[in-house]
């Protein structure tokens, strides 16, 4: 995906971060989705162990038939969604602002963002035993704008971007006139 569909760059902005979800995050959900798929093979090898007839049947057979194409349409509908929204969550870190781009759904995108110079303050969370050992979390980025928080959900190593956007919001007010509080 280009970015220049996204947002226009202003002439002395430059891109610091592309952040996305951790892949693991995406992992899990495939996990998931190879397990939901294999399910219905493991429902029918009981039912011929049960009643080996049961399948054979000539009302039986569609009915399983059909049941079966629509539960694998399902499947495959929210592991597309899920892709989908693993791909095009993303957030955009530049020298001058923010930008959080969240999809919802399959046809819903919500873009924000914020100036650095009004960032107030940046939180890095780092929740349980295997976001620790993967290195991902949240970031909680507070400004006094409209949108008074922003996240980067599950992106890794959130302490780093903490750090580093604290870094470029003091950097950005050196060329903003900040009201004294």
């Amino acid at each position: 995906m280009h970015l220049g569909h996204l947002f226009k760059q202003k002439g002395y902005e430059h891109v610091v971060f592309v952040l996305r979800r951790h892949p693991f995050i995406l992992l899990k959900s495939v996990i998931l989705f190879v397990v939901l798929a294999l399910l219905p093979a493991g429902v029918i090898f009981l039912l011929q162990h049960v009643n080996p007839n049961v399948l054979l049947g000539s009302i039986s057979f569609p009915i399983v038939a059909v049941a079966g194409s629509i539960y694998y349409l399902a499947i495959w509908l929210f592991f597309f969604t899920a892709v989908l929204d693993y791909y095009l969550d993303l957030w955009i870190v530049t020298n001058d602002r923010i930008l959080s781009i969240d999809q919802e759904g399959l046809f819903s995108r919500t873009i924000s963002e914020v100036d650095l110079w009004r960032v107030q303050d940046v939180t890095s969370e780092v929740k349980g035993a295997v976001s620790t050992i993967f290195n991902y979390g949240n970031v909680y980025i507070q400004t006094a704008a409209e949108k008074e928080r922003f996240v980067f959900e599950q992106v890794h190593n959130p302490n780093f971007i903490r750090q580093r956007i604290i870094e470029l919001a003091e950097e950005d007010r050196k060329y903003h006139k900040v009201p004294a509080v």
